[in-house]
């Protein structure tokens, strides 16, 4: 996987362009509002977005790339593994030490 090098994403091109309405993202947003008000429910990349905001803090998420069940036969891609920056916050209020947290297939 070569996106994160200098040019990797050029291969891409036009085929990542997303165009959403207005209507969509607050849809998509009361939606991730809704599953956070949830017990034991799935959270998303945009939970773990807000919770490096609200600790002031990045978080690195490793996990492979796909979820695999107990047989070892791939399910799903894992879309949410990355680093979070709190990019809301000003870098002299924020801690400096990332919070790193693991998922493992369930």
């Amino acid at each position: 996987d070569n996106a994160w090098e200098p040019g990797g994403d050029r291969k891409h091109g036009a085929a990542l362009r997303i165009d959403l309405s207005q209507a969509q993202l607050d849809r998509e947003w009361a939606e991730m509002v809704e599953i956070a008000g949830k017990p034991n429910a799935f959270l998303d990349s945009v939970h773990v977005l807000a919770m490096a905001q609200a600790l002031r803090r990045p978080i690195v998420i490793l996990a492979s790339p796909m979820q695999r069940d107990p047989f070892g036969v791939p399910l799903t891609p894992i879309f949410f593994r990355g680093i979070y920056l709190p990019f809301d916050c000003p870098p002299e209020g924020c801690c400096r030490q990332p919070l790193v947290l693991c998922f493992q297939d369930s």
